[in-house]
C-alpha cells in the first residue's frame, strides 16, 4: 500500500492539506515550464499557494497526486533534488535524457522490500543509471511504500 494521495476532492483517495504540513509532490518551475520534478513543498494557507521548500518560491502543482511527509523526512527531503523523477498514482517515472521518454516503474509492482531490491538489481544493469539515481529511487520507495530502507 503506497502513501500517495490526491488533492481532488472527486479522487477517492482524497485527504486535505494544513498549512502545517509538507508534501512530496509534482511540481513546475516557477516559471512554469514543462518539465515537472518531484519536490518537497509546503502550503501556504495565507497566500493559499504551494511553495518549493529549498527555494520558499511559489510552484505550480504538476498532479493532484501528492505524498504527506513527516517532519523528518520533509527534514531529510528538503535537501534532495528529484529532478529526474515524477510520480502519479500508477507509476514512478525516472527521465534519463530530456526530451525522450522517461523511464517508468509501475508501482504495482512494488509490494515489499524485496521488490524494491529487485528494481535496483534491474536498474543497475542500465547503461545510463548513476549511483545518486538508485539511492533517490530507494529513498523515494522507502517514502511512497512507507518501508525502513536506509541508505
Amino acid at each position: 500500500m503506497n502513501n500517495l494521495y490526491s488533492l481532488s476532492s472527486k479522487q477517492p483517495n482524497y485527504r486535505y492539506v494544513s498549512d502545517r504540513e509538507t508534501v512530496l509532490i509534482n511540481v513546475r518551475d516557477h516559471c512554469g515550464n514543462q518539465t515537472s520534478k518531484l519536490a518537497v513543498c509546503y502550503y501556504d494557507r495565507s497566500s493559499d499557494y504551494f511553495a518549493e521548500m529549498q527555494t520558499n518560491k511559489p510552484v505550480y502543482l504538476d498532479s493532484n497526486s501528492y505524498i504527506l511527509l513527516n517532519q523528518w523526512q520533509a527534514m531529510t527531503l528538503s535537501s534532495h533534488s528529484f529532478d529526474r523523477f515524477e510520480l502519479d498514482n500508477d507509476s514512478l517515472q525516472i527521465r534519463v535524457i530530456d526530451g525522450v521518454q522517461p523511464y517508468q516503474i509501475g508501482l504495482s509492482s512494488i509490494r515489499d522490500k524485496r521488490d524494491v531490491l529487485n528494481w535496483v538489481y534491474h536498474l543497475s544493469s542500465k547503461n545510463w543509471i548513476t549511483k545518486e539515481i538508485i539511492q533517490d529511487f530507494i529513498l523515494l520507495c522507502s517514502i511512497v511504500f512507507n518501508f525502513d530502507l536506509r541508505i
